[in-house]
């Protein structure tokens, strides 16, 4: 019931094709030599959300956030992934759960999907944000 809706209503027409050429006419060279720094890893980690529900790969912020023996690490793995342009291909696998809006909850119209991130995929995404 709810596959079909979501289906049919959050339709995507922007492709990734679409995305890469809009990215590429918008980036400086310099751009693609800069690097994730541990500081970057840091500020990330500190706009991670706790208290929320953890995405396919089951690991919630908190770990993350209460263990700084993983900065070094992430930086160096971020950086890797960054330079060699992959994106681990289970980072892409989202969950998205309904949640009912005000009104009938027996109406598959009246609920809102979230899209429940693994923590790892999400902190390299902010990490990319501040590079």
């Amino acid at each position: 019931m709810f596959a079909v809706c979501y289906e049919t209503n959050n339709e995507s027409t922007t492709t990734s094709e679409n995305y890469t050429q809009s990215y590429q006419s918008q980036t400086n060279e310099s751009d693609l030599d800069k690097v994730i720094t541990t500081q970057e890893i840091t500020q990330a980690i500190s706009k991670l959300k706790t208290g929320k529900s953890p995405g396919k790969d089951g690991i919630i912020s908190e770990i993350v956030k209460n263990c700084n023996c993983l900065i070094v690490p992430l930086c160096n793995f971020y950086n890797l992934l960054f330079n060699s342009s992959l994106y681990p291909s289970d980072w892409s696998q989202c969950v998205v759960v309904p949640v009912p809006k005000k009104g009938d909850v027996n109406n598959v119209n009246n609920y809102r999907g979230i899209t429940l991130m693994n923590v790892f995929s999400k902190l390299f995404q902010l990490s990319l944000i501040n590079v």
